[in-house]
């Protein structure tokens, strides 16, 4: 494994070795400067580890690698700079200002994982958080672990998908100007699989399948302005929605419901309380992955959402440092 890093605090032209903010060894400034340097055919996995409080600005092609199953990117935060399940101005995020996708993705076989993404460029719509734009649904493994995309603007979407096989896991997408997470074939094929994901206030649609293969298992949405989930996914299981287009019909609320610990725009914090109808609801999904969005193990049985319920109990043994990239490798 290569592993380069990039830190906010830094300034450009360091050589990515270190996550040092000075000096030749210096980390790279943006994960811009980065994919510039570092696009090769890999022979190993490319590990890029992201830190820095202040916002990384520059919008990020990922494209002109030569990657394969085994030799894939991983991007990925450190526990110390990765959010705390809610959009936090005070951790690594990706936040440009961009006339297209903070994130295009045109490659294979690509992890992401605790990263936070927004655009907020109001200019014109194609403004989302990640857009994947890959190969066929065959020759790719696309795979995003515990991320936020969070208001984006301008008519565009959190989480967009146009052609791969893309897995999310744990993945919150909210208070976005479009849907929460889209997906579509644009020719080369989509195949999609949301696990435990969230989608919620966004001003189109939760979920919005427009056309090629959807799994969804133990996703929650609610409080969008068009129906939560456009269309029921191709195979699904223990969803559930605010307004019963898909799943079981729980209510988007503090006080009723889901549970969650706030709902008011702009400060949402989707953790559920002891009373969440969430709870234990989900399916059994222990064999592709076994924590939550916190890194907090999950239960028995799953949760519904990115969260798992802490009792007072076990909220003592809050997060689990992660050191790799999601184990999601099966579908169900």
């Amino acid at each position: 494994m290569q592993t380069r890093y990039v830190n906010t605090a830094s300034t450009a032209g360091g050589d990515g070795t270190t996550n040092a903010t000075s000096g030749a060894n210096r980390a790279y400034a943006s994960l811009s400067e980065w994919e510039a340097a570092r696009q090769a055919v890999l022979s190993e996995v490319e590990e890029v580890i992201c830190e820095g409080s202040a916002a990384d600005t520059s919008r990020l092609d990922l494209d002109g690698w030569t990657t394969s199953a085994s030799n894939y990117i991983l991007i990925r935060t450190t526990q110390a700079n990765r959010h705390n399940g809610r959009w936090d101005t005070s951790r690594y995020r990706l936040d440009p200002s961009a006339t297209s996708s903070a994130l295009w993705c045109y490659e294979s076989y690509v992890r992401i994982e605790g990263i936070q993404f927004r655009n907020r460029n109001n200019g014109t719509w194609n403004q989302e958080g990640i857009m994947f734009d890959s190969s066929s649904p065959a020759t790719s493994d696309l795979r995003v672990d515990s991320c936020i995309a969070y208001d984006c603007g301008s008519a565009s979407v959190g989480f967009r998908v146009l052609g791969g096989r893309v897995t999310w896991t744990n993945c919150i997408s909210y208070g976005n100007s479009a849907s929460g997470f889209r997906m579509q074939d644009a020719g080369n094929g989509a195949e999609v699989y949301y696990y435990n994901c969230l989608a919620a206030a966004n001003a189109d649609y939760g979920f919005l399948f427009s056309s090629g293969t959807s799994t969804a298992r133990n996703c929650y949405a609610g409080g969008n302005t068009n129906p939560d989930f456009s269309a029921a996914p191709g195979t699904a299981s223990n969803n559930a929605s605010e307004d019963g287009t898909h799943g079981s019909t729980v209510a988007y609320s503090t006080s009723a419901g889901a549970y969650f610990t706030n709902v008011t725009a702009g400060s949402q914090n989707f953790d559920i309380g002891a009373s969440s109808a969430l709870i234990n609801a989900g399916y059994d999904l222990s064999g592709t992955f076994t924590t939550d969005i916190l890194g907090n193990a999950r239960g028995a049985t799953f949760d519904i959402g990115p969260f798992e319920y802490q009792s007072a109990a076990s909220a003592t043994s809050l997060l689990i440092p992660r050191t790799r990239g999601p184990n999601v490798l099966y579908h169900f």
